[in-house]
């Protein structure tokens, strides 16, 4: 009995970590796989979801948020939503005139 509450602690640690290191993923490695989804997987849904996450993230570098927007409007295109990829590529523009 005293193995079997190891066991469960070392495999809530271990999730634990696991779930830290997920979250604590940099927005320029987002945007890596928001690509990979995006060019390579062509699951347009998730880069999606990707490229909102980098986007919402106050702490993303100008540059990369800029990049998700973009890409948040490309994807958009591909899926054929006009307007959501319109109100992308204005916000992009309005954010990010340079």
């Amino acid at each position: 009995m005293k193995n079997l509450k190891h066991i469960t602690i070392i495999i809530l640690l271990a999730v634990g970590l696991v779930t830290s290191v997920e979250q604590a993923k940099s927005p320029s490695l987002l945007l890596q796989e928001g690509l990979y989804a995006e060019e390579m997987e062509g699951d347009l849904d998730n880069a999606i979801e990707i490229y909102q996450q980098i986007i919402a993230d106050k702490s993303s570098d100008n540059r990369i948020s800029a990049q998700a927007m973009y890409r948040l409007g490309m994807c958009y295109t591909k899926k054929r939503d006009e307007q959501r990829a319109k109100t992308a590529f204005q916000k992009l523009i309005a954010q990010f005139p340079d």
